[in-house]
């Protein structure tokens, strides 16, 4: 995202991680999802840019680059949510790999309804039987968990 304005919004698209580099980046703190699929596409790439790590909080970014100290990198949820309309959402996907969310849940506990309501609302392509199905399903004998491929099979591999 850019500020209403911004010289990116002249380019022509699709951007490079060379128009990029030139600003300033500035995106969640390194320990924070995402960040290493950035540094990693521009070591790739054979560049260095300039990433200031700022909070773990996409509206705290956002006011960053919305007082003109760089170019925000945020997962497209982040702008969803956004009630900076004075922002403009540049694509960049195909410039940096995805990331994968998982969410994991003990087979011996008891799904509160309100844990299952956010499951579904994080991955609204799941039923509220998917997640019992999984729940319920025998554990693999020899490792203690799902194998991979029953695991896919049960839908809750969230990408």
């Amino acid at each position: 995202m850019v500020p209403e304005g911004h010289s990116l919004l002249e380019i022509a698209i699709p951007l490079t991680l060379a128009d990029l580099a030139a600003y300033p980046l500035i995106t969640y703190d390194v320990g924070f999802t995402g960040c290493g699929h950035i540094g990693d596409a521009f070591k790739t790439a054979g560049m260095t840019p300039d990433i200031v790590p700022a909070t773990m909080d996409s509206d705290v970014v956002q006011q960053y680059v919305s007082l003109g100290s760089g170019v925000i990198l945020v997962a497209s949820m982040a702008t969803e949510q956004s009630s900076q309309n004075y922002l403009r959402l540049i694509e960049v996907s195909h410039l940096l790999a995805s990331n994968v969310t998982r969410l994991a849940i003990r087979r011996d506990t008891y799904l509160r309804s309100y844990t299952s309501d956010f499951i579904l609302q994080f991955a609204p392509q799941l039923k509220r039987a998917d997640i019992i199905e999984a729940l319920q399903a025998e554990p693999h004998s020899n490792s203690g968990g799902l194998h991979k491929s029953e695991y896919e099979e049960r839908v809750l591999k969230i990408s």
